[in-house]
């Protein structure tokens, strides 16, 4: 019986022991796997007829905890499920703000010596931004940075939004201008810094930050307009509400012609 074999370094033994066996079941499931110990194939396939099938389908229903605890199951057989696996379980982490466990998962893989995928990272980031937690945001950046991973556009805004709400405004501005220079600043990161400015009545890089947003190549958006107007308003200077009032104009018109869905407000 193939249960009685035990799976070593040999390739070729595990690979005559599946030809005996003809069983597609067995090879749907070893596609599951980067690597198995040992494969006690009697009682896996008859109890788990597809590890990643029902996995994932736990998975998807949100299931964390019985998805975890197939997951150990099927650990004590051998198997050694691969990163799609674990990013799925991330994922799921990350919606139920489980950053102990998903912490976890990034190290299990890093320990098989199996680069985490910048999805991972993302979703660490953001419990960290969540839970407001500075050290643990740079340190993942500067782990992505070695990897050659960079974060993707919301989750630079999530960092920037963590970084000013933690009162940790040099770092909100110098990843900001990070974000500037890689060309992934968006109109909400503005907004994020605006209102970080205004706070300390930093009239004059309000006004020339403005300035490079007008001419650049972002859109308008309401909801920054509006912030900006009632930024001008305290500042008691009409040109710059008159140059926020024009913008907003073009907003509008935009919209109305089709040129800018409402949506794409940030």
């Amino acid at each position: 019986m193939l249960s009685n074999i035990v799976c070593g370094s040999s390739k070729l033994l595990l690979a005559r022991a599946v030809r005996k066996q003809a069983s597609s079941r067995v090879v749907t499931a070893r596609r599951s796997f980067s690597r198995w110990d040992y494969i006690d194939s009697d009682k896996w396939v008859k109890e788990h007829k597809d590890f990643m099938s029902k996995l994932h389908a736990l998975i998807q229903t949100h299931n964390a905890l019985d998805a975890e605890k197939f997951l150990t199951e099927m650990k004590s057989y051998g198997a050694r499920p691969d990163p799609a696996v674990y990013q799925e379980l991330i994922r799921v982490y990350a919606e139920k703000d489980k950053l102990a466990d998903l912490e976890k998962a990034i190290a299990e893989l890093e320990e098989k010596k199996i680069r985490p995928s910048q999805f991972m990272f993302d979703r660490l980031i953001h419990l960290y931004a969540k839970h407001k937690e500075s050290n643990g945001i740079k340190k993942t950046l500067k782990r992505m940075e070695s990897l050659g991973l960079e974060p993707n556009q919301e989750t630079w805004t999530e960092v920037i939004s963590a970084f000013a709400t933690m009162g940790a405004e040099g770092d909100a501005l110098r990843t900001f201008e990070h974000v500037r220079r890689l060309g992934q600043a968006n109109a909400h990161q503005y907004a994020i810094i605006f209102t970080m400015l205004a706070k300390h009545h930093d009239w004059i890089n309000i006004k020339t930050l403005w300035n490079e947003y007008e001419h650049g190549t972002l859109k308008p958006t309401e909801v920054l307009c509006n912030l900006m107007l009632r930024i001008a308003d305290k500042m008691k200077d009409e040109d710059l509400k008159a140059q926020v009032q024009g913008a907003m104009r073009f907003y509008n018109y935009s919209v109305k012609t089709g040129k800018l869905h409402a949506l794409d407000d940030i």
